[in-house]
């Protein structure tokens, strides 16, 4: 369960605020918000058959490792981006949707294949629970962080960004402790 709570700390204390940061940092309008979700979305399509199939061949704790240090790039360079280019941003964010959500795939694997089978249903309901409250508790985090100065400007994104890295981290260290089932 922890592993979860951690996995959606280092995701939703950012996520939600995404596109507000980006209009009020980056000069995104409202109407250029839709390629972020396009280009995200279009690739991890594509990119999550492809991690699933990773994680199969070279293990899911390796392949969750690898994506958990991509994404910790992916996390810092999001939250502390200034007045770059449209393509540049979209870039970064793309590379976010696909990392930082592409960790989800190994992990819930390794956590679904941590349970006895007998009880594995029961299990992942109560993991689904806890995942929710946990979106819920980092956007509520991330929100009570953020600060919006007269200029409009959002400040505090990166502090939002170093708890999603510590608890992108903390949730690492915690899977390598998973005892997998066959």
């Amino acid at each position: 369960y922890a592993v979860m709570l951690l996995l959606a700390i280092g995701q939703f204390t950012v996520i939600p605020f995404m596109s507000t940061y980006l209009v009020s940092n980056v000069n995104f309008t409202e109407a250029d918000i839709k390629y972020i979700y396009l280009l995200g979305g279009g690739a991890t399509f594509f990119t999550t058959p492809l991690i699933g199939k990773l994680s199969d061949l070279w293990g899911k704790l390796r392949v969750f490792t690898i994506l958990v240090f991509i994404s910790i790039f992916c996390i810092y360079s999001l939250t502390n981006l200034g007045n770059v280019s449209m393509g540049m941003a979209l870039t970064i964010t793309t590379l976010f949707f696909v990392f930082v959500g592409g960790r989800s795939i190994p992990a819930t694997t390794m956590i679904s294949a941590s349970v006895k089978s007998e009880i594995r249903g029961g299990f992942l309901s109560l993991n689904t629970a806890v995942r929710q409250i946990s979106i819920g508790m980092a956007s509520y985090m991330g929100g009570n962080l953020l600060l919006r100065e007269q200029s409009g400007h959002l400040i505090n994104y990166d502090v939002a960004g170093w708890i999603a890295i510590f608890a992108s981290l903390l949730s690492l260290y915690l899977a390598r402790s998973l005892q997998i089932r066959s």
